[in-house]
């Protein structure tokens, strides 16, 4: 779109409301042709055909009271932390994954540009669940290495020293520390 990749949706998407009232130029493959396009942008941010979610993707709409709203909320929670399990171990097994770790800046463009209540709660909602999960990995310095020095304490029924607690700690900083700056220059990788 104006010379631009937009190879996923939601930046076609995200392009289209960029460009509301204006007239596109589209770089579309039919084949192995690529054909260039003009398109009137709508103010509803189309241009003449949408995609058939319905068609593709049923949607029902559930209605559920307070205690099985409840129930509902922590079996999402638990399928979303078991997606970012999945994700860890992706990060690690297929090669050059970790090129997709972002920080703020992806957490920027990933916002919806328009304000809507739901995707803001749900995109919170998100947020603390991958911070809640991140914290109990076995690292030096977050509650997971905590745990993991405990449960060597319950096994060799001797206290850690002192000295190996800090200089892990250090570690575990440096470390986290690392991957905070890898992850907020994802806009160096784009």
């Amino acid at each position: 779109m104006n010379n631009a990749p937009t190879p996923f949706f939601n930046e076609f998407q995200r392009g289209l409301a960029e460009n509301r009232g204006k007239e596109i130029e589209l770089s579309v493959l039919r084949g192995i042709d690529t054909v260039k396009l003009k398109s009137k942008v709508t103010s509803e941010a189309t241009i003449g055909f949408r995609p058939l979610a319905g068609k593709y993707y049923p949607t029902e709409e559930f209605k559920f009271g307070f205690f099985q709203s409840l129930g509902e909320g922590i079996s999402f929670g638990m399928e979303n932390l078991v997606m970012q399990a999945k994700q860890l171990v992706v990060i690690f097994t297929v090669k050059d994954a970790h090129k997709s770790v972002g920080g703020f800046y992806s957490m920027y463009k990933n916002m919806n540009e328009e304000w809507i209540w739901h995707d803001f709660w749900m995109f919170t909602a998100f947020l603390s669940l991958v911070l809640a999960f991140m914290n109990f990995l076995p690292i030096p310095m977050l509650d997971g290495g905590y745990i993991l020095f405990l449960l060597i304490e319950m096994i060799s029924r001797r206290k850690v020293p002192e000295k190996v607690l800090y200089y892990a700690n250090y570690v575990g900083l440096v470390f986290i520390l690392g991957l905070m700056i890898y992850a907020n220059t994802d806009w160096l990788r784009d």
